[in-house]
């Protein structure tokens, strides 16, 4: 191969690899958006309200489109993390729906009481989310969160608070 070819190739596959790291990058930000969106309501249901309602659904919708390029990109213990995630989320709502649907133990009722081992298992799939959320970080080239996402800091106490002195009035 002469001289010239193997510049115009290495040109290509310098140009290919670049495009391969833009789709990663815009697909990890993609699949973070839609693992914070499941975060959020797994936060809702374990906190708040346990209760899952019909319209519920923790797929994360651009999975199939976006696995295909982060795949290459992720370590093989950093792809489980984010697939796991992916995996369990899409079982929960699968199951949520037959329990809701036809012929399911909650049929024609608007939502499902949780139980406390339920909300035990989605406080697990929130941490599983958030960890997915943070492999993807570095390759989305965004801050991982602290703490779990969309969880508030807890507020400081009175006595972490710096003492204040007014000014005398005169």
């Amino acid at each position: 191969m002469a001289c010239r070819d193997r510049q115009v190739l290495w040109k290509i596959n310098l140009l290919n690899r670049r495009r391969q790291k833009g789709e990663a990058k815009a697909a990890a930000r993609v699949v973070q958006g839609d693992l914070a969106i499941a975060a959020s309501r797994l936060k809702d249901m374990g906190k708040d309200d346990h209760r899952w309602f019909g319209y519920d659904d923790l797929r994360l919708s651009h999975w199939a489109d976006y696995e295909g390029p982060l795949a290459p990109e992720l370590t093989a213990a950093d792809w489980e993390v984010v697939s796991q995630s992916a995996l369990e989320l899409r079982g929960l709502s699968e199951g949520m729906e037959r329990a809701l649907g036809s012929g399911g133990p909650h049929e024609d009722k608007p939502f499902v009481g949780l139980s406390k081992n339920s909300i035990g298992k989605l406080r697990l799939m929130w941490e599983n989310a958030t960890k997915a959320y943070n492999v993807l970080a570095p390759l989305a080239e965004n801050e991982p969160v602290s703490g779990l996402l969309h969880e508030e800091p807890p507020s400081p106490s009175p006595a972490d608070q710096p003492e204040r002195h007014d000014p005398p009035r005169g």
